[in-house]
């Protein structure tokens, strides 16, 4: 984890009340952030691997009440797994994906208002899917405390707004980088192909076209058997293969044995 990629983190879960860096205890695994005058409130940041990092955050009393993991595999932090504390309880409390983008698109500042609008949308729900994952939503949320379910709705809105944000970037330098390539129609007005052949016959003729018309076919490498040649893909024909009935070889094959017997005729009249 880079110090681009901890920023990140420490952005999606930061509030008014900003967390600090305790340089006391973090080390190499793991970043520990601590707010003024509080010392249970921590927010550690733990490299599990190269790729994977979990996130915990402590209340007041010293109790973890988020737990999040990351993949570190893209330019953005990618969020895999969600977890809050369930209020009066020592367990967490797990959210889907669809579950967190309800939380994202319903969620408000408090707990009543985010579940307030997700009961609001329930009846004009059709599908039976998607009913459900409202409902376990609800379910969910109406576990949490107050505090927590707070929390949860903030740092899902920094989380999505700063991946549509870097989304947005992503997809801005990407068109700004295909504006600078050439048109399709520029590219087929450039494009060679180029074309090797250890037929002699072959080479001979591009030879002649590339003593001929230097400015239009060249010789750009060969070996012992084969040449290598350049040129517009413009002068590249395609031609379907010649079909040959039963009857044209049979007329063929007598033609040519009838040539064949009046050569060894003549052979052996000389």
């Amino acid at each position: 984890m880079n110090r681009e990629q901890e920023q990140q983190l420490l952005d999606y879960y930061s509030t008014a009340d900003k967390y600090i860096r305790s340089q006391l205890h973090s080390n190499a695994h793991q970043s520990v952030f601590t707010k003024e005058n509080d010392k249970y409130q921590w927010l550690v940041l733990e490299q599990k691997s190269q790729s994977e990092v979990e996130v915990r955050q402590t209340d007041r009393h010293g109790t973890i009440t988020a737990r999040d993991n990351y993949e570190l595999t893209r330019n953005i932090p990618k969020c895999v797994s969600v977890e809050r504390i369930c209020e009066g309880a020592n367990f967490q409390i797990p959210f889907n994906a669809d579950e967190i983008n309800l939380i994202y698109q319903f969620g408000e500042q408090s707990k009543t208002e985010t579940c307030a609008n997700l009961s609001a949308i329930l009846p004009q729900v059709k599908d039976s899917g998607t009913r459900q994952i409202v409902k376990s939503t609800l379910k969910k949320l109406n576990a949490l405390s107050e505090e927590t379910c707070a929390e949860l709705t903030a740092t899902t809105k920094r989380r999505k707004i700063a991946e549509r944000d870097h989304s947005i970037r992503a997809r801005l330098a990407k068109a700004k980088e295909q504006s600078k390539q050439p048109t399709v129609a520029e590219q087929k007005r450039h494009r060679t192909n180029t074309k090797g052949k250890g037929d002699k016959a072959v080479m001979r003729k591009l030879d002649t076209l590339v003593a001929d018309f230097p400015d239009t076919y060249s010789l750009i490498g060969q070996d012992e058997v084969s040449k290598t040649y350049s040129f517009p893909k413009s002068h590249v024909s395609y031609r379907k293969p010649r079909a040959v009935s039963t009857e044209q070889r049979e007329r063929a094959r007598k033609q040519m044995k009838k040539i064949n017997k009046k050569l060894l005729s003549v052979i052996n009249y000389n």
